[in-house]
This record gives C-alpha cells, sequence and structure tokens, in this order.
C-alpha cells in the first residue's frame, strides 16, 4: 500500500489529532515526523500525516470540512519519504 501526504502539522500533538479524527471515520492515517525532533523535541518538530494513496480525496475532504487548510506539495521540492506498512 502506497501512503502519500495528505497535510503537513506544524506539531506532533497536532498530527497526532487530526490522525485520531481520521481513524473516527475510518481512514487509516499515520504520522511521520519530519525536520530535526531529535534536537527540537516532538512540540516543535513538524509532522506530515499520511494516508493511503486510494482514501488521500477522502481525507482532504475531511480535513477541508474541518477548515484545515491543505496545501499541495511544491513540484519543486524533492519528496519525503513515503511509509509502508
Amino acid at each position: 500500500m502506497k501512503w502519500l501526504t495528505v497535510v503537513t502539522a506544524p506539531d506532533k500533538m497536532t498530527a497526532e489529532m487530526w490522525a485520531e479524527l481520521l481513524h473516527n471515520e475510518g481512514i487509516p492515517a499515520l504520522v511521520q515526523e519530519i525536520g530535526l525532533s531529535v534536537y527540537l523535541g516532538p512540540i516543535a518538530t513538524r509532522c506530515e500525516l499520511k494516508v493511503p494513496e486510494e482514501r488521500i480525496e477522502e481525507a482532504r475532504a475531511l480535513l477541508e470540512s474541518i477548515e484545515i487548510e491543505i496545501i499541495e506539495p511544491d513540484d519543486d521540492e524533492p519528496p519525503h519519504g513515503a511509509a509502508s506498512s
């Protein structure tokens, strides 16, 4: 199963809340820390919220319905490694 980033959260706590929201709606989700979490700690670390490729549109719609701004990845930026399960 291929996992894609649906949104980048400002911190791990926010990402975990969003992941729980998706789980409650039956959408698998995982949180992947990006950046310097070892040095900054989990509160100051941005996190990617990932969902299975086939559920990404459903996840985006749900997050947008609660006014979470979805920013499309910039084509010029190298993608972060995709998580697998």
